[in-house]
């Protein structure tokens, strides 16, 4: 049994076997005692492990000043974009759950061929209802990117509720009916 670092993420794992299917992105300390070491006194010290180097056939050490700096710039990067990804899941399924992908080509196919200028102005209540909720998200956004630490990226919240009531409930079943 020891020790497995990802190499990645930093994530440790205790108690591992030698045996246990690991990905090519974890290092085991297992019986390297060095390396147990190593990895015990940057634990003992209370060393984050975003802050462990780790360098093959070597070992591993705490990361110089510069170093924890450039990591510290990685992780917020990445806090950011996982924010900023979830809130475009959300904003896509928030969407999708009231006009599916084939409603919204078929409501933009009509806006697009028709000559008709009440169902294109019908039409175009989805489009400026979906633009208004991509306004927010896009504000979400920006808020999430000029967050200065990890805190700050995680308390932006995302709030769509109040887009319900504001649906304009477009169905292409009405708009095939509107012939003027």
């Amino acid at each position: 049994m020891g020790i497995a670092i990802n190499r990645i993420t930093k994530q440790v794992q205790f108690s591992v076997s030698e045996h246990d299917s690991l990905s090519a992105q974890w290092l085991f300390v297992g019986g390297k005692t060095e390396l147990a070491a190593q990895v015990n006194a940057l634990i003992s010290r209370g060393v984050p492990s975003k802050y462990w180097h780790i360098e093959d056939g070597v070992g591993i050490r705490e990361m110089a000043g510069d170093e924890k700096t450039v990591a510290d710039a990685a992780v917020l990067a990445e806090a950011k974009a996982r924010r900023t990804r979830a809130f475009a899941a959300e904003v896509t399924q928030f969407i999708t759950a009231r006009y599916p992908e084939p409603t919204q080509r078929t409501i933009l196919m009509y806006m697009a061929t028709a000559n008709l200028d009440n169902r294109v102005a019908y039409l175009s209540g989805m489009q400026l209802w979906v633009d208004s909720i991509l306004a927010v998200y896009y504000a979400k956004a920006a808020e999430i990117a000029a967050a200065a630490d990890e805190q700050a990226a995680d308390a932006v919240t995302l709030d769509l509720t109040p887009f319900i009531e504001t649906d304009p409930r477009v169905s292409v079943a009405v708009a095939r009916t509107i012939l003027d």
